[in-house]
């Protein structure tokens, strides 16, 4: 069975696309909440299930949720790349 892809814009298209790979992460609770998730859900680092292959390198990609909207991000280089 192949792992689920999808594909995103790397910082807002400015450096072209991405693949991401479903790589699933343990859930707690009994609301199935993400490593990084408060109790209402946010975070400044929340761990998704997906990975990305970027610089040789497969990264985890994180967000950070404070409201309605999240920004989906990974580290690269000591620099934020942001995928959407």
């Amino acid at each position: 069975m192949q792992a689920a892809t999808r594909t995103a814009a790397l910082n807002h298209g400015a450096d072209g696309e991405i693949e991401l790979t479903h790589s699933p992460v343990q859930t707690r609770g009994p609301l199935g909440q993400l490593p990084g998730q408060d109790e209402n859900g946010y975070g400044e680092k929340i761990t998704l299930p997906w990975t990305v292959q970027y610089a040789g390198r497969r990264r985890r990609v994180y967000c950070t949720q404070r409201g309605n909207a999240g920004t989906w991000w990974f580290m690269h280089g000591g620099r934020k790349m942001t995928v959407g």
